[in-house]
């Protein structure tokens, strides 16, 4: 692949990555002005519950196809091959989980949505959105491998947002079970058009013999199933919240949205993360650490500086943003409950996501899936305990942020070794740096309108701009020499 065409995409990736967010928050803004509390809790969770447990159903196809089908971009008769076995996988699972479900009838009612009444068949239909992001990630897996970074990206904005912004855009009847019907079978019927291209193109290729068949089986079962489960609790802790407070489908639906806001961290850092995988898996096949500790010691070091630096402007501003964003009703209150704590997991979470592919590439040893698993752990224990003490709501706040500053620390431990010269980062000026610019936005968001929000801003900038500029400490030298930026 040219140097232009990896720049290409990597541009692409980048732009999607800041469109992709603003649908999705658009997307809910329609929904909250558009369905009861009631229903939105519903509307959400059931996204949220099919998307989570889709990642385990798949059984990760979806990870062994971006490697052995980007592997084997050239051989037509190999990658369709992978296709083909994860698309007789899905007929397989798909058949036992309807079957499953139509034999469980109502009383899986009862298992996702207690103390609410939901649709009749609700539950089935809840089965059949799980399997069409199923098949979902089987066709943005096969994108991805395909180099089809456009296509890949204007997908999945379709997927999780667009077709559901197109619905509240143009239905004027709201009801919850033609809702999910509808997002069920748009992302159901795209999925299968793209993989039916995919087919279409590599009709030509021989089909697989019963040899191929044992190999490919043998690599979606070493290589994708232990990778499939990774990306099932990665998923899952952002499930669990929501999870615990299902009994109030209501307040499940505020907690949802405040996790999404979160989760435009995410969004944000997931393209340099991804890009900083494929670097340190360079440096590790050429075992060139001294590389390896220069480039880990800035990504991590801007990732810390940056997500601490934008902590006064978010915590001071959260409910401006609530404000405009989902309009002054109860819903902006609301998930200001929630939101106003989990904030404060912002920094961790950052740090946790941009390790996450640099850890992955370089060790051996699976640490995302015991950082994954412990943080998982301590939130359940920490609920556990509190909930009795301070109630639901607070308790699984805080044992979210709680978690997510173990998995951080947890990160950084483990990369610990090529941190040598973040002692010298200059702690006390980025403490003081950052005490003043909580001060200059908390009180400015004390006063009414756009324009203190504006003069925040600027100032803020100001500060930020004179801190970077001034800095003379060791570690913000070698970070500029690196980059070969004068000051």
């Amino acid at each position: 692949m040219s140097r232009k065409k990896i720049y290409f995409d990597y541009v692409i990736s980048i732009v999607f990555s800041l469109i992709k967010p603003v649908g999705v928050l658009w997307m809910i803004q329609l929904a909250e002005h558009s369905l009861t509390p009631i229903i939105l809790g519903v509307f959400l969770f059931s996204r949220r519950l099919s998307n989570s447990a889709a990642a385990l159903v798949q059984l990760g196809t979806s990870q062994t196809l971006m490697k052995f089908v980007a592997e084997n971009n050239n051989n037509a008769s190999e990658k369709r091959s992978y296709v083909i076995f994860a698309l007789l996988l899905f007929l397989i699972i798909f058949f036992i989980g309807i079957v499953f479900t139509y034999f469980m009838g109502n009383s899986l009612d009862s298992v996702f949505y207690p103390n609410t009444k939901v649709p009749e068949s609700f539950s089935l239909w809840t089965v059949i959105l799980l399997f069409s992001y199923v098949i979902n990630f089987i066709s943005i897996a096969t994108l991805i491998a395909e180099r089809r970074i456009f296509t890949f990206n204007l997908f999945q904005l379709f997927s999780n947002s667009g077709f559901l912004i197109i619905y509240f855009l143009i239905e004027k009847d709201f009801d919850l079970l033609s809702l999910m019907k509808f997002q069920a079978l748009t992302i159901f019927a795209l999925s299968i058009l793209t993989l039916f291209y995919f087919l279409y193109e590599t009709r030509k290729a021989s089909w697989p013999n019963t040899k191929k068949w044992a190999s490919v089986k043998k690599d979606f079962l070493h290589y994708g199933a232990p990778r499939g489960f990774i990306s099932f609790l990665d998923m899952t802790f952002f499930f669990i919240g929501p999870w615990l407070l299902r009994n109030d489908m209501t307040q499940a639906g505020y907690l949802i949205i405040a996790l999404s806001v979160i989760k435009l961290t995410q969004a944000l850092v997931l393209p340099v993360g991804q890009l900083s995988g494929i670097i340190i898996s360079h440096y590790s096949v050429v075992k060139n650490n001294e590389y390896l500790q220069i480039f880990i010691q800035v990504l991590f070091g801007i990732m810390l500086i940056a997500s601490i630096l934008v902590m006064p402007f978010i915590s001071s501003w959260v409910e401006l943003f609530l404000g405009v964003w989902l309009g002054e009703n109860s819903t902006g209150p609301a998930v200001s409950v929630y939101l106003s704590i989990l904030i404060w997991g912002i920094v961790p979470y950052a740090i946790y996501q941009i390790l996450y592919s640099i850890i992955d590439m370089h060790w051996e040893k699976p640490w995302n899936f015991y950082i994954l698993s412990v943080g998982i752990l301590s939130f359940i224990i920490l609920f556990a305990v509190l909930n009795g003490i301070i109630g639901s709501n607070l308790a699984v706040s805080i044992s979210f942020v709680s978690a997510l500053w173990i998995m951080g620390v947890m990160s950084t431990l483990i990369v610990l070794p090529f941190l040598k010269n973040m002692q010298k980062i200059g702690l006390w000026r980025l403490a003081l740096v950052t005490l003043l610019l909580f001060f200059i936005n908390h009180f400015f968001s004390q006063k009414a309108g756009i324009y203190p929000f504006i003069f925040s801003a600027l100032i803020s900038f100001a500060t930020i701009s004179l801190y970077l500029i001034l800095n003379k400490s060791p570690y913000f030298q070698f970070i500029f020499q690196t980059l070969g930026l004068k000051r």
